[in-house]
């Protein structure tokens, strides 16, 4: 069990960059070195960290057939990733304190980001094959709560000590090796055998599964099937189409989330006038995020993503009380960090709870990450184009981006209600 805390606390270090580095440094740094530009330049340089996540993503994707689940068969390729991939981050990473133009700043969080996600990418997929069914549930939490803690940790730091580059560095150095160690050097040791999945060990063992979760009112995993299985094919489409919906469902409320995050220390700023906006954005994440936790410690994560429907209304909601009411009160704010913090709660735990539970041939943990990158990729151009229109003709920016976020959100909530209704259907036939 102490394995399981030690190994997932790479999932640490990754919040720590997004959480810190998209929605406070980056916000800060824009603000000060260009401030007439800010949403528009924020945005481009989201998007470009954004493109350069997908790369790493896809670029350690175990997706071209015949290949091992990992493309480093020796410890000494993985010895070597590992420590490439690490140190790249902690230099570029810290580098960002010390920068001051647009172009390099672009250029080290691109690359930063780059690196992340591809080791992320392969000790995600790794972590996630090498939990004992047992234990899934436990390190689903224990991932979670890790990344919840980066959400609260990182954004409160970097906002107190953005402008100390010297503790911004220890600190990110301390965090990264303390965050990558545990997980490299076990995947370092063991690395990842294509017999996990399950593909590879026949069409009989897939339709043993396929049999047992029919038991339980599950559709049967989306193999490839010869002969006689291939009879069974409507099973394996059922399971299929809740996949492929539970995917465009998370990509929708992630892009709202991705407009929504970085967005919220110029909501403040601009839109209700807060002064001390660094410290107070920080602190309304940390609420949303302590919420979220909650939710994740206290709720049975299988019945939030039936509930997701949630997410979608509560964020409508709290966003709304924030708009309409213009007021800086600490009693609205922590309304509508509560509200907020429900909804974000509710599908971070049962995103993550759906993906992880799943079988291996479905891969859906790889899927859920090139669809949380793709969301944030088109989030942030999205964000761009609007924010260059906007500051071009002299239109507020804040109230025309949340429309924006209302925008995904109503599509995440009436993909979730088709979604709920088709495996109503599936159910009972």
């Amino acid at each position: 069990m102490k394995k399981i805390f030690a190994r997932n606390l790479t999932y640490l270090y990754t919040s720590i960059f997004c959480a810190g580095i998209q929605n406070i440094v980056t916000q800060m740094f824009f603000d000060r070195h260009y401030p007439e530009g800010k949403d528009t330049l924020m945005s481009i340089a989201l998007f470009f960290g954004a493109l350069f996540t997908m790369l790493g993503i896809l670029a350690s994707s175990p997706e071209v057939e015949g290949r091992s689940a990992h493309p480093y068969a020796t410890k000494r390729s993985r010895s070597a990733l590992v420590a490439a991939m690490v140190g790249t981050i902690l230099l570029t990473f810290s580098g960002l304190f010390f920068v001051k133009s647009f172009l390099a700043y672009t250029i080290l969080f691109s690359a930063a980001s780059f690196c992340v996600n591809y080791i992320y990418n392969i000790l995600d997929v790794f972590l996630t094959a090498t939990v004992e069914e047992k234990h899934k549930t436990h390190s689903v939490r224990v991932l979670l709560g890790y990344q919840m803690s980066g959400y609260v940790i990182a954004p409160l730091f970097f906002s107190c000590f953005v402008d100390k580059p010297a503790i911004c560095i220890g600190f990110t150095v301390i965090a990264g090796l303390l965050g990558y160690l545990p997980a490299g050097l076990e995947y370092v040791g063991r690395g990842l055998e294509r017999s996990a999945v399950v593909k590879a060990s026949g069409v009989d063992e897939a339709s043993d599964q396929a049999e047992e979760l029919s038991e339980v009112g599950i559709q049967g995993p989306a193999t490839e099937m010869s002969g006689d299985a291939q009879t069974d094919g409507d099973m394996d489409l059922g399971i299929v189409s809740q996949d492929r919906l539970a995917m465009v469902y998370c990509f929708f409320t992630f892009m709202a989330f991705y407009v929504l995050m970085p967005s919220v220390a110029y909501l403040l700023k601009d839109y209700l006038g807060i002064e001390n906006y660094a410290v107070q954005s920080s602190l309304f994440m940390a609420g949303v995020v302590v919420v979220s936790s909650l939710v994740i410690a206290l709720g049975p994560a299988k019945k939030l993503w039936k509930a997701r429907i949630a997410t979608p209304v509560l964020s409508t909601v709290a966003l709304l009380i924030l708009m309409i009411t213009r007021s800086s009160h600490p009693l609205v704010l922590a309304f509508a960090v509560i509200i907020c913090g429900l909804g974000y709660g509710t599908f971070l735990s049962g995103g993550r709870s759906y993906v992880n539970e799943g079988e291996a041939e479905r891969n859906l943990v790889n899927r859920y990450n090139k669809n949380m990158t793709i969301a944030s990729l088109l989030a942030y151009l999205l964000a761009a184009g609007i924010s260059f229109l906007c500051e071009s003709g002299g239109v507020a920016v804040i109230p025309v981006k949340f429309c924006m976020i209302f925008a995904f959100l109503a599509l995440a909530a009436a993909v979730s209600l088709f979604g709920t209704k088709r495996g109503n259907k599936q159910k009972i036939n």
